[in-house]
């Protein structure tokens, strides 16, 4: 059971999946993986087909079962890049500039970026945002002196500055921050949900043992999130502030109507908060 645990572990980690996406996916409970994984209780065989598709893994794999042929290092080292490659593709947020801006990184050899990125994080943080990691690559298909803020490859902010200078780096980390701000819901998902409210559950576990995600599920948190972001104008200083209200009356209104629909769920929280 460790064994197929471990195997199940490894392969939804390398989907960059989390416990409950794959239990959504597979229509069971978070719970029932967690088990899984630990070691505690096996899929039932009906489940096998499910889990190979979802994770992209062939039987043998899944089940440890060693096939004959042993792939060379070369093809190893490939699969390896290209699994990589898969999970940079998908990068919640990114940012990209031209090859001139690289020589703007490039004399920052202090590396200051990485202390404005920072201090972008933290102050994001004051609003209850949660910024992702922030992937920095250089594009030759941009214009030299052109920067990009991606996420999932959407381009969110484009910008072609004059010519770079020791104010270029300071620009585009505000741009970032501007644009993390303005364009949350299209960054959030369901991992971010997860990180946020599980950082949440160690200053009130009483708000999150128990509820999330066994009452409000990550996915349900994340529609509804993205929901309540269009209503920003409902809310001083973003939904995000006002986290624990939405989760204790999400509780509420799904505990007693488990059928609620997400734009009525959100409609009666804006409702409940409108004296806000």
């Amino acid at each position: 059971m460790n064994a197929l645990g471990n195997q199940i572990s490894f392969f939804r980690q390398n989907q960059n999946m989390t416990q409950e996406e794959l239990a959504d996916r597979l229509g069971i409970t978070a719970q029932a993986v967690s088990k899984w994984e630990r070691g505690l209780s096996l899929p039932d065989a009906t489940f096998l087909q499910s889990l190979c598709r979802i994770l992209h893994c062939s039987a043998d794999s899944l089940l440890g079962i060693q096939n004959q042929e042993t792939p060379s290092p070369h093809s190893q080292t490939v699969n390896q890049e290209v699994m990589k490659q898969l999970c940079v593709s998908q990068e919640p947020l990114s940012l990209t500039f031209g090859l001139d801006l690289t020589q703007a990184f490039l004399n920052d050899t202090d590396q200051n970026y990485c202390t404005l990125i920072d201090d972008c994080r933290l102050k994001l943080s004051q609003t209850g945002i949660l910024m992702p990691v922030v992937r920095l690559r250089d594009d030759c298909s941009l214009s030299p002196n052109e920067f990009q803020i991606l996420s999932y490859h959407r381009v969110l902010y484009s910008e072609c500055l004059e010519y770079a200078d020791e104010r270029t780096i300071p620009h585009m980390m505000k741009c970032l921050y501007q644009t993390v701000s303005e364009h949350y819901d299209v960054i959030l998902n369901r991992d971010l949900v997860c990180r946020i409210t599980q950082n949440l559950g160690t200053e009130y576990p009483a708000l999150i043992s128990g509820i999330v995600p066994e009452v409000l599920s990550y996915r349900l948190l994340y529609q509804l999130l993205k929901k309540l972001w269009k209503h920003e104008s409902s809310f001083r200083g973003g939904c995000f502030l006002y986290l624990i209200p939405i989760i204790e009356l999400a509780e509420e209104f799904v505990t007693r109507t488990p059928d609620i629909t997400i734009d009525k769920l959100a409609d009666k929280i804006l409702a409940e908060l409108s004296f806000f």
